[in-house]
């Protein structure tokens, strides 16, 4: 089937009816295995493929452009947990999707996309999990992935906090500092962005306008009271670099 038909039978009605409650549309492309981040995507997996093969990633940018034409969504993410990929994965796959996702970039630029991309990673990674706790940041997701125009997150701050009381007052707005710092300082995107990025009009300072927005929101939210959510006594087991 091709990307338009999949997505006519799983996707339209679906967003149609999101829409028809006034609520905005947010898609993540995941182009490695959501429940185990050092794994190919499942599917490509039972049939013997992997994304390293130019003909699958073109599978893959031929559906996300799908996914713009036909859904239209306000936030488009070609890559998720990008840290975490790169922390647990073989090399040559974290390679693959970064390839892949600036592909997708370039793809959505040429055929005037509106959607705001964006990349998420994975925060306690950010702040060290399974490299002995040390703030280590996102510069590297930062440059890898030069089309961002938001920052998506996923977090388990109990894999690090015995409770919320134990958070660092900046868990959240360390991440999106060191974002507005990153992508609002040039015009220009770098040289060694994709062809498709150098000339956008614009497109580093908003950028860096919607990254200094996010850093804003993180900041109210870290100034509020913590929320006494219910918080497990020990991690639930499960495969390195679940999402939900």
């Amino acid at each position: 089937m091709s990307p338009a038909a999949i997505l006519a039978r799983d996707k339209v009605a679906l967003v149609a009816q999101l829409r028809s409650k006034g609520l905005g549309i947010a898609f993540t492309a995941d182009l490695t295995d959501g429940l185990s981040r050092t794994d190919e995507a499942p599917q490509l997996r039972a049939l013997g493929r992997s994304l390293a093969e130019p003909a699958v990633q073109q599978l893959a940018r031929d559906y996300v452009l799908a996914v713009d034409q036909l859904l239209q969504p306000e936030l488009l993410g070609l890559a998720a947990e990008t840290n975490l990929v790169r922390a647990a994965a073989p090399p040559w796959l974290y390679a693959a999707v970064v390839a892949t996702s600036n592909a997708m970039a370039a793809d959505l630029a040429a055929n005037s996309s509106q959607a705001q991309l964006f990349f998420s990673v994975q925060v306690e990674t950010a702040w060290g999990w399974g490299t002995g706790g040390t703030f280590v940041g996102i510069a590297t997701d930062l440059q890898d992935f030069p089309f961002a125009q938001a920052l998506g997150l996923s977090s388990y701050p109990y894999f690090l906090h015995a409770s919320p009381d134990a958070m660092p007052d900046d868990y959240f707005r360390r991440l999106a500092d060191r974002t507005c710092s990153t992508s609002s300082r040039s015009d220009s995107p770098p040289a060694t962005s994709p062809p498709s990025q150098r000339g956008r009009s614009g497109s580093s300072s908003r950028r860096g306008r919607c990254s200094a927005e996010a850093a804003a929101r993180a900041a109210t939210a870290s100034s509020a009271p913590r929320p006494r959510w219910p918080w497990p006594a020990s991690p639930r087991p499960r495969s390195c670099g679940a999402s939900s």
